[in-house]
């Protein structure tokens, strides 16, 4: 959102409380917004699509002490992976798109797993499968929403410490670069691909997995 600011005020985050998973709660949360935009006279000139989860790390035996390994876990699980990382992008961003000024932008948080799938397990597969679906609905976003004047970016993070990793290899302050440039910038990059992986650079790796052939890095 934009402004002049006039006063340090202008500057603080303004929280809404919104579910990405329950329906229920975008009539309230876009009510909120307009009034929040028409008081302060701002434009809506970014949506960043950010919330994920990924219940399948944290899944333990029946012992409670050791993780289950290379086991697909039961489809409840995936439901909720799905509904949080692949619908719940839909859902906010529908809720937001007429809203949107011409000239937006949209940013969907993907994975570099969005690239590589199966390196850890099928103990991982509904989140890596949902970072594959996001990278397809953001491909259709990007192509369907051009002509509206609203762009959409996918930032592609590889290994970054978190709250959900804490093996990371680089802060999130390299994320958070990357979608900066993506809002500010008048010709951002289709895809972004912050951190790295082992060492090597995520576009880089994510390169290597996209564009060869399945026999030669099956068995990387």
């Amino acid at each position: 959102m934009k402004e002049d600011a006039k006063n340090s005020n202008d500057q603080q985050p303004y929280p809404i409380l919104l579910d990405v998973t329950n329906d229920q709660h975008v009539p309230g949360a876009v009510k909120q917004l307009k009034e929040y935009l028409y008081e302060h006279k701002k434009d809506l000139i970014a949506v960043v699509n950010n919330a994920g989860i990924n219940p399948e790390a944290a899944i333990m035996n029946n012992d409670g002490t050791t993780k289950v390994e290379n086991v697909l876990v039961d489809p409840s699980v995936g439901s909720s992976v799905f509904e949080t990382n692949v619908l719940g992008v839909a859902r906010v961003t529908k809720a937001c798109l007429p809203l949107l000024s011409r000239g937006a932008t949209i940013v969907n948080i993907g994975s570099y797993f969005g690239s590589i799938a199966g390196l850890i397990g099928l103990d991982h597969c509904y989140y890596e499968s949902s970072k594959f679906a996001l990278e397809g609905m953001s491909d259709n976003m990007r192509r369907s929403l051009k002509k509206e004047g609203i762009r959409v970016v996918l930032v592609k993070p590889g290994n970054i410490s978190t709250d959900m990793n804490a093996l990371g290899e680089v802060g999130a302050i390299e994320v958070a670069k990357d979608i900066e440039h993506a809002i500010t910038s008048l010709k951002p990059r289709d895809r972004y691909y912050p951190g790295k992986v082992k060492g090597y650079s995520t576009r880089l790796v994510c390169w290597f997995y996209d564009m060869l052939p399945y026999w030669v890095s099956d068995n990387m």
